[in-house]
């Protein structure tokens, strides 16, 4: 399963870390392929509020 799609689901996949300089618990997902990284920073959606 991809690391987005866990995270749609509400998990947290082995990829996802704490990013850093931001508070609150904001996660990122960080893939390696050929030597680069990419970087992914979600927000959810609980209610009105965009976490």
């Amino acid at each position: 399963m991809s690391a987005l799609t866990i995270a749609a689901e509400g998990g947290k996949s082995d990829n996802a870390k704490l990013f850093k300089g931001v508070e609150g618990g904001v996660l990122e997902i960080v893939l390696k392929h050929r030597g680069d990284a990419y970087r992914v920073v979600y927000a959810v959606m609980i209610g009105k509020d965009i976490w």
